[in-house]
């Protein structure tokens, strides 16, 4: 009886672990694992696949776009403050100027 519990506790817990595990992911440049985050920008609805590059300001992840399937590079800007805010608007200006 007692290795019975056991047996529905483990399996409770080993599902557990499996759904904890399927939010992770250890492809990241560092080999650490990653909790999967979801972004919703200009209506789209997107899945962070992995990390490509984590810089100063944040991280760029791989995402799709879990309607189309369509992949891009999302960069998730960290603000601490006044002064990294305007240093992020003049990076995203230089971007739009040279896009």
């Amino acid at each position: 009886m007692a290795s019975e519990k056991f047996a529905v506790a483990s399996t409770a817990a080993q599902k557990k672990l499996e759904e904890v595990k399927s939010n992770y992911q250890a492809n990241d440049p560092l080999g650490v694992p990653v909790q999967l985050e979801y972004f919703r920008v200009n209506k789209r609805n997107l899945r962070s696949d992995k990390v490509i590059a984590e810089g100063g300001f944040g991280f760029v992840y791989e995402v799709t776009d879990e309607t189309t399937g369509e992949q891009f590079a999302l960069k998730k800007i960290n603000i601490g403050n006044k002064e990294t805010f305007n240093l992020i608007k003049n990076e995203i200006d230089t971007w739009k100027k040279v896009s």
